[in-house]
């Protein structure tokens, strides 16, 4: 991946970017020279994150926020000018400040919690092979986990299978100890 020249992604998913961009100074520190001018967007870029990623935030921290953005954006420009596209995620830090003056610290509203939920979903789509109604089978699967998450001792999914031009039944029995969310 990182040999195509063209593609400059890492292709991560949002907690092993967050992961590498706070452990991203202390792997690079013996690499590049202290004050070098493009380790100032990388830095920048984390304290904008200790904000953004705060439990609890001051009125007070806004201003503060909106300079941090301001001088990122302006680093990040001198840097790379029109060489390098902006991504879209870049252009909604402007928007962060105003987002926390209405509703408060946006760790409280991020969707993690809710990439993780569907990464369970996403494993048993590749392996389900249902390929006329994968939704329909995908709820019935996550009802059947969130009943024995919830303490039946026992869930049992009845489908039909056609083999051969003939109706079979099959009974997928799941327990809890079988079951992850």
């Amino acid at each position: 991946m990182l040999r195509n020249l063209s593609d400059h992604g890492l292709k991560q998913r949002a907690s092993q970017m967050w992961l590498l961009m706070r452990v991203f100074p202390f792997i690079m520190f013996e690499k590049v020279e202290r004050g070098d001018r493009h380790m100032q967007p990388v830095l920048l870029l984390l304290r904008i994150m200790e904000i953004v990623f705060a439990p609890k935030l001051t009125r007070s921290i806004v201003p503060y926020l909106r300079a941090l953005i301001q001088d990122y954006k302006a680093v990040f420009m001198d840097l790379f000018g029109r060489k390098v596209n902006r991504i879209n995620k870049a252009h909604h830090l402007e928007h962060y400040p105003e987002c926390i003056l209405r509703a408060g610290p946006l760790i409280l509203y991020w969707c993690m919690r809710f990439e993780a939920k569907h990464q369970v979903m996403k494993k048993h789509a590749n392996v389900v092979c249902n390929f006329k109604n994968p939704p329909k089978t995908l709820a019935r699967l996550c009802q059947a986990t969130q009943a024995c998450a919830l303490g039946k001792k026992q869930y049992q999914i009845n489908t039909m299978r056609c083999v051969g031009g003939k109706k079979h039944s099959c009974v997928r029995n799941f327990k809890p100890s079988s079951v992850q969310l």
